[in-house]
């Protein structure tokens, strides 16, 4: 049987190919094929239903990624809501700026304020921004998965040990803000191909000798 799955939540290209070549060389599993631009899984296999068998390979990959049947068309797809992320994102912002402005002030001889109000406010707008990095980083760690989210968690936990509280929080800032306008960019991509794929006919005519062959 041939099955179309959507992979929501995937953002990671290197991860996808990975995915890819797992349930390729899972037995029962044949032409499979992974479209990270469109988060379209094509495969063909005997196994009934075997949705829990792909979600499983994915988890083991990159957390988060959400397989689907593939059953709705473009138009059907809800756009992008302002959802609690967002939000969290936009309060980590202000946190993370009080933090630096406060820091400033300090080192500027301006303002007596304690040590721990700063780090209070960075190590809130680190959280609020980052705790699915955090997580998925300190996952990966255990896996001796060594991508981005480890990296961004090493950083930050060790700008906070050295007592660099805002320069922590500003990193996970910063790489959060650009992780959204990067979905939002790549998500607009998607939309686009997704749109002129549909333009593609399934089939063609051949006229030949007088005759036509579909």
């Amino acid at each position: 049987m041939k099955y179309c799955y959507s992979l929501e939540n995937l953002n990671c290209a290197h991860c996808a190919s990975e995915i890819e070549q797992k349930i390729s060389s899972t037995e029962g599993y044949g032409n499979v094929s992974l479209n990270f631009a469109t988060k379209k899984l094509n495969f063909e296999s005997e196994t009934q239903n075997p949705l829990a068998e792909i979600q499983q390979i994915c988890d083991s990959i990159e957390d988060g990624v959400k397989v689907t049947e593939s059953s709705k068309s473009v138009e059907e797809k809800e756009s992008p809501k302002f959802g609690a992320e967002k939000i969290l994102l936009i309060i980590a912002v202000v946190l993370g700026l009080t933090a630096l402005a406060l820091g400033i002030a300090v080192e500027s001889k301006n303002l007596q304020i304690p040590e721990f109000v700063i780090f209070a406010l960075s190590l809130a707008a680190a959280v609020l921004s980052g705790w699915k990095v955090l997580i998925r980083g300190i996952k990966n760690i255990f896996k001796l998965n060594i991508e981005e989210s480890v990296l961004m968690t090493v950083a930050v936990i060790a700008a906070f040990a050295l007592g660099e509280y805002v320069e922590g929080a500003m990193v996970m800032l910063l790489f959060n803000i650009g992780e959204l306008i990067e979905d939002y960019a790549v998500d607009r991509s998607r939309r686009s191909i997704e749109s002129l794929s549909k333009i593609r006919p399934d089939t063609a005519t051949l006229i030949s000798g007088g005759k036509e062959e579909t």
